[in-house]
């Protein structure tokens, strides 16, 4: 499946109609498809030569907002590893752009936070395993929920779940 955007003149903004539409998929979900995009930009005679110019850190862009999906902490620091190292192979083939160095310094910033968070989970359980004699905390799950807001979350027969609330909070708790 080949998808064209026809450039027909100057764009009507700044943001050239091939911008506009890559955004437009990776804002519904389909970036898939914005890949695809990407990969065909330079064959087609509609799209600007700034913009295939710009295919490889749009591509790169693209991967990186995929890893936000990716819930496992192990796994997102995989796969953003594997983005910083594909930026750092089109730095070192010649790309250079502020484009490019703006996306590296997010995916380490990103790098920075899931190792945060990933200690943090680890000390979370071990403390729980310290204070809970023969208690062994095998998923850790971290939500911020919004004054007046419902958190929905179901029973186990063979569960124990340990809820945390902040002394500062409240939590009004219905066992149905």
């Amino acid at each position: 499946m080949a998808v064209w955007v026809a450039m027909g003149g100057p764009a009507r903004s700044e943001q050239e109609t091939a911008d506009r539409f890559l955004n437009k998929l990776i804002e519904q979900g389909h970036t898939e498809q914005a890949l695809q995009y990407l990969e065909r930009a330079p064959d087609n005679p509609l799209v600007s030569e700034r913009f295939k110019q710009r295919t490889p850190v749009l591509r790169l862009k693209v991967l990186a907002g995929q890893v936000q999906a990716v819930t496992d902490l192990e796994k997102r620091s995989a796969a953003l590893r594997q983005v910083a190292q594909q930026i750092d192979q089109e730095a070192r083939g010649g790309l250079v752009s502020e484009e490019l160095d703006a996306l590296k310094g997010d995916v380490l910033a990103r790098q920075a936070t899931v190792a945060a968070n990933a200690a943090r989970r680890d000390a979370l359980a071990a403390a729980l395993s310290e204070q809970l004699d023969g208690f062994e905390a095998r998923q850790i799950n971290y939500s911020v929920v919004e004054p007046l807001a419902i958190k929905a979350f179901h029973m186990h027969r063979r569960q124990t779940d340990v809820w945390y609330v902040p002394p500062s909070d409240k939590l009004l708790l219905v066992l149905a």
